[in-house]
């Protein structure tokens, strides 16, 4: 974990210091600067604004996001919304970026940004009005533990929201792309999972063709910008971004393996407090994984 930690930290870093990694994400992301902080994500401002919809996220709310990395996507849900948001992330370094972005925009101290290793939430029941994801849940490997406590901290009536990878179809057998993408999906439909969890009123809606044109142009505009990305992050980072996750999510949503889709459940109005006896019993290794 301290070794993934180290990983992430050091990307973190570099990327917030890049002045061509800001520009490609204010070019992304709708021209948003308030989203840039070095993130790289599938999701667009549009996406962001729907989700805040969705989810009913007002001036009153009080939000958790998990694995907000720097902060770019959480600092935007915060500033059309104007909801108090905590964010979650694996990276200290991600998180000391995250909380000094908001200060610099102005909202702190109603966002803040801590350390946390999902699917550990460390707060008291009922402490949040909605629980946010962007392209994070899909990695954790103890999902039934997320969703439980997810759950446990939503308030009656609360609701979580979250973007992710979803398989559409079985992968060939002999693909080495489609073998590093396994690890990504539940043995169990999302559905299933948020049902067992406790929660209610499931909906699915289905964003591939979004997620495909998205990151398309992530990928045109980072291939475009080698040569600096390369000066900026070095050769290794660069070259990640190019054949890395984005690209093989990219190449199997294209041929119509993996998609993406926007999952929302609410925790009953009139839900009695639960305890799981075993909320992390897998939760010792933790997840590996911050929205970059």
């Amino acid at each position: 974990m301290a070794r993934c930690q180290k990983g992430f930290n050091e990307t973190f870093r570099k990327m917030a210091e890049s002045p061509t990694w800001e520009a490609l994400c204010c070019q992304v992301f709708d021209h948003e600067r308030s989203m840039r902080a070095g993130q790289l994500s599938f999701t667009s401002a549009g996406q962001i604004r729907l989700l805040a919809e969705k989810l009913h996220i007002t001036s009153q709310s009080r939000v958790l996001e998990l694995a907000s990395g720097t902060g770019g996507l959480s600092l935007y849900l915060a500033k059309v919304t104007g909801c108090h948001l905590t964010g979650l992330d694996l990276s200290p370094v991600a998180v000391k970026i995250a909380n000094k972005q908001a200060v610099l925009q102005g909202l702190s101290p109603r966002v803040n940004f801590e350390v946390c290793i999902l699917p550990e939430l460390p707060y008291k029941e009922c402490s949040f009005d909605a629980v946010v994801s962007v392209d994070s849940v899909y990695v954790v490997p103890d999902k039934i533990s997320l969703f439980r406590g997810c759950y446990q901290v939503l308030k009656p009536g609360g609701i979580i929201g979250f973007y992710t990878l979803v398989k559409r179809r079985s992968f060939p057998a002999e693909s080495a792309m489609c073998a590093r993408a396994r690890f990504w999906f539940p043995s169990q439909p999302y559905c299933r999972l948020l049902e067992e969890a406790g929660l209610k009123d499931i909906l699915k809606v289905d964003l591939t063709e979004e997620f495909i044109q998205l990151a398309r142009q992530w990928l045109r505009a980072i291939q475009e910008n080698r040569v600096l990305l390369e000066k900026e992050l070095g050769k290794k980072a660069a070259k990640g971004l190019l054949v890395g996750d984005i690209s093989t999510a990219w190449a199997l949503a294209v041929e119509g393996y993996v998609g993406r889709a926007l999952f929302e459940a609410q925790k009953p109005p009139q839900a009695k407090s639960v305890v799981y006896s075993h909320l992390h019993n897998e939760s010792a290794h933790g997840v590996c994984m911050a929205s970059i």
